[in-house]
């Protein structure tokens, strides 16, 4: 399950968006705040749980906690996603607990139980107006310090410091700045006047989780198996986007690094490497009830996290390094992090990659298999999007004499009814892949004019999904004098639900002479 935020917005008045406007909540600071706002009252319910490759246990505690909220709120024109100033609200939930709510003059905020809040806050800025809302979790003091963009098309640029090792929250997160895991999501509404409006959101974490399980280990007798000591992450991104791109590149430009080894430093103290058995015994730190009986392994589970990387060369490509002891000698081994095709792994944010030690044969080496898995199995954009969503249409170009496109009340493209090159091509991008269908006037009987050719799929790495490019042939009519005008519907489908679709207008026009 992920977090959901449910966004019911009770609007009062004002106008959007007068200025860059920030409001900082915390527990010590009395706000300041407009006298009308619109007010938004949030719920998280279902915090993200970890459900992946014969695992039983949910996310850690750690893994889900939000210690720091912020909600960007912008214009949703594309027009002024370059121009207009954004609305920021950084709350501070770190001393948020089930029995001590934070209640200040303009916010509530409430935990209901592990994982799950609610939260009620004011715009500073009115309402009626369609926006994009972003949520961004546990984000570094820094990046606030620093992130002095004031438009949606500067935060798609953004990049967080990534290089030291996403990890989950201390103790002390004010003090040191480590929240946790940051998270993202955002939603595109109409916030109407004196109506409220649901919105919902699956937060997503920016990191994505390695896990390792050593099934080599030989717990009675360690001389004749391999025992994990440490791991590491090696050329691990050093920044990484805060919203997933949507176009390349697809994940930061930047140099690699090696994060530090993460081990058993003090054995049977805050133990990262476990023990693992279906039934307890001696010797066996963990009981995983699902694995098969007489079975046992070592786990470093819920440690190892790193930003995404879409490098394909294999040997700059984002991997794992382990140390330990085989057969009482001591050993050490980069882990080719490749599929079964020998490619190198792509690592995508909230993803779970699980690395399955195995013994050889002979006996003489280990073995490894990596498997891939969404971090949330249950219902993830990137493997489980809904088959409801249309494409999204961009990047419409006409060509040719006298085409044209406008959309200011519908997609329409025109062209004149002669012209003998009119086309234009656009782009179509969603989850399941898309198609087209052209539809003519059901009185229509003349031949076909509205020829389509489909471009080679892209997959976006992204939440997005698949782009394609079309390009749309407009057939023109040889004589002047019995042209007429024409007109057809181009629709552009989701292909896992037709119904899910899009439409442009097509039209071949006459122009009177005087």
């Amino acid at each position: 399950m992920k977090h959901y935020l449910y966004l019911p917005v009770l609007l009062l008045t004002g106008i959007f968006l007068g200025g860059c406007s920030e409001d900082q909540i915390n527990g010590k600071e009395d706000p300041v705040v407009a006298a009308e706002g619109a007010r938004l009252q949030v719920s998280f319910r279902n915090g993200t749980t970890t459900r992946a490759i014969g695992d039983p246990f949910t996310a850690t505690t750690e893994e889900k906690k939000i210690n720091k909220l912020s909600f960007y709120i912008y214009p949703d024109k594309e027009a002024d996603k370059e121009l207009v100033p954004f609305q920021r609200y950084v709350f501070d939930m770190t001393e948020v607990t089930v029995d001590n709510p934070l209640e200040k003059d303009s916010v509530t905020i409430k935990q209901l139980d592990d994982g799950q809040y609610t939260c009620e806050f004011i715009l500073r800025e009115g309402a009626g107006f369609n926006c994009c809302i972003v949520a961004l979790a546990n984000l570094p003091d820094e990046f606030d310090l620093t992130n002095n963009l004031n438009t949606y098309t500067n935060l798609q640029k953004t990049l967080l410091d990534v290089s030291t090792m996403p990890c989950i929250p201390s103790a002390t997160p004010k003090d040191d700045g480590k929240y946790g895991l940051p998270m993202y999501a955002e939603d595109h509404r109409m916030i109407r006047k004196s109506m409220t409006t649901d919105v919902s959101f699956q937060m997503q974490r920016l990191a994505a989780r390695i896990d390792i399980s050593n099934r080599a280990y030989n717990k009675d007798e360690k001389e004749k198996g391999f025992v994990l000591e440490s791991a590491r992450v090696i050329n691990a991104k050093r920044q990484s986007y805060v919203i997933p791109a949507t176009e390349e590149p697809w994940t930061a430009a930047c140099l690699t690094t090696d994060y530090d080894w993460v081990g058993n430093t003090t054995p049977g103290v805050n133990d990262k490497i476990v023990v693992v058995a279906p039934a307890a015994g001696n010797g066996i730190d963990e009981v995983d009830a699902t694995m098969t009986t007489g079975s046992i392994e070592q786990r470093l589970w819920h440690e190892l996290y790193v930003s995404e990387n879409d490098d394909a060369d294999e040997a700059t490509a984002t991997t794992v390094e382990i140390k330990g002891l085989f057969r009482n000698a001591p050993f050490s081994r980069i882990i080719p992090f490749i599929n079964k095709d020998k490619t190198a792994v792509t690592i995508e944010r909230n993803h779970r990659y699980l690395i399955l030690i195995n013994p050889a044969p002979n006996q003489t080496d280990v073995t490894f298999n990596i498997q891939v898995t969404d971090w949330d199995a249950v219902d993830t954009v990137h493997v489980k999007p809904t088959q409801k969503v249309a494409p999204e249409i961009s990047d419409v170009v006409c060509t040719g004499t006298d085409c044209s496109y406008d959309n200011t009340d519908k997609k329409t493209v025109s062209a004149s009814a002669t012209s003998t090159d009119a086309a234009f091509t656009f782009t179509a991008v969603c989850p399941f892949d898309s198609d087209t269908k052209v539809v003519y006037p059901e009185d229509y009987t003349g031949n076909e004019w509205v020829g389509v050719i489909q471009g080679n799929s892209v997959e976006t790495k992204a939440s997005t999904g698949i782009k394609r490019s079309y390009t749309v042939n407009l057939t023109g009519q040889d004589d002047p004098d019995t042209a007429v005008e024409r007109s057809a519907l181009l629709l552009i489908r989701n292909v896992a639900n037709a119904t899910a679709r899009d439409t442009i207008y097509i039209r071949q026009t006459i122009t009177t002479t005087p």
